[in-house]
């Protein structure tokens, strides 16, 4: 009965999006924040290392690669979408605390 149901019309196309979405902040994020420049200009101004960020966005698409390769086995699968909301979390943070700072 269970096997039966399958995730499919909007919903899937609205979680392939937030996952896609995310994983492309966190390409920007990884090298946005390996730029010397960019490293340069926070030195001073945020409290944590730019390693915080780029670790978080790092596992996310580990994990989203992983899940690729080992397609067939569920927890695999089930990964990304599990350290998807900490990944976008902190990608927006890093855009709102480096990218885009509030002027003071």
């Amino acid at each position: 009965m269970h096997g039966d149901v399958v995730l499919g019309g909007p919903v899937w196309l609205l979680a392939t999006a937030f996952i896609m979405g995310t994983a492309v902040l966190a390409i920007f994020v990884i090298v946005d924040s390996l730029r010397p420049l960019r490293r340069s200009s926070v030195a001073g101004r945020l409290p944590e290392p730019l390693w915080a960020y780029t670790a978080v966005q790092f596992a996310f698409l580990a994990t989203l690669g992983l899940a690729q390769i080992l397609a067939g086995i569920s927890l695999a699968s089930a990964a990304p979408v599990a350290v998807a909301p900490f990944a976008l979390a902190t990608g927006v943070a890093y855009l709102l605390r480096a990218v885009f700072p509030r002027e003071r």
